[in-house]
């Protein structure tokens, strides 16, 4: 037990001198790097279609209805956000990933 309070009386001075230390910090510059950017595109895909629902300050909510049989032919999909379409995974063309870049 006793051997421990020495230890702790020990590091004392050098907790004391790390604590005023940091307090005497009286000025200094943040910089803040980053992006604004508004909430992306939500797209549900369902066998008939797919729902496309973008969100703009300005404008709301803006929602697209894109039948599913033109996405799977190569058509792509345009808003003001964003462009959508099928990346082929396979030659048999069966599976995809929806492929979306955001303007």
């Amino acid at each position: 037990m006793q051997t421990n309070i020495r230890k702790f009386i020990s590091l004392l001075p050098l907790l004391t001198i790390s604590s005023a230390s940091a307090l005497a910090a009286n000025g200094g510059v943040i910089h803040f790097v980053g992006q604004i950017v508004e909430t992306p595109c939500v797209y549900q895909p369902s066998s008939q279609q797919m729902r496309v629902n973008c969100y703009n300050a300005k404008t709301g909510n803006t929602e697209r209805t894109i039948p599913m049989n033109a996405l799977l032919q190569g058509q792509t999909i345009v808003n003001d956000t964003s462009i959508a379409r099928l990346q082929w995974v396979d030659q048999a063309k069966k599976l995809a990933i929806l492929n979306v870049e955001y303007k």
